[in-house]
């Protein structure tokens, strides 16, 4: 065994502190070991609160989340009710309409989500996978 793996944990601790994110994550990936003994402090510290937008991608990380490891770790998940506006443009300007036409299938995309309920279903599913959660929020949306 490396010394590395002979450092305490508490130790261990106090040296990611120092890290970047991305670095942290490579600490963590370098053994099986340092990545086992990590996680639980990773988990608290990035995947105890969450936020999600009340898009089909958004709610679909929340659903997988709850149901992987990590769902224990969540306690207090904000919804973001803010929604993809649509707004006509005419513009001929390609990369302008290149957006335009993200911003408009993103209008579609939550429109059809909370038509059809599909919204309710992914919340009410992933919810259920999430034994530790003690607040749920729902941010109202932002008029722009």
């Amino acid at each position: 065994m490396t010394p590395l793996l002979n450092i305490p944990l508490e130790v261990l601790l106090q040296i990611t502190s120092y890290l970047t994110t991305p670095d942290y994550g490579n600490f963590r990936g370098a053994c099986k070991k340092l990545e086992a003994d990590l996680f639980g402090a990773f988990a608290k510290e990035f995947f105890s609160k969450r936020q999600f937008a009340l898009v089909e991608f958004s709610i679909q990380a929340l659903v997988d989340i709850s149901k992987s490891r990590l769902g224990p770790y969540l306690k207090h998940v904000i919804i973001s009710l803010q929604h993809p506006q649509y707004i006509p443009d005419r513009s001929t300007d390609a990369e302008h309409a290149v957006q335009h036409n993200h911003y408009h299938a993103e209008f579609l995309s939550h429109r059809d989500l909370t038509n059809t309920g599909l919204d309710v279903e992914m919340l009410s599913e992933a919810f259920k996978h999430l034994p530790n959660l003690e607040r749920y929020v729902s941010k109202p949306a932002v008029p722009l």
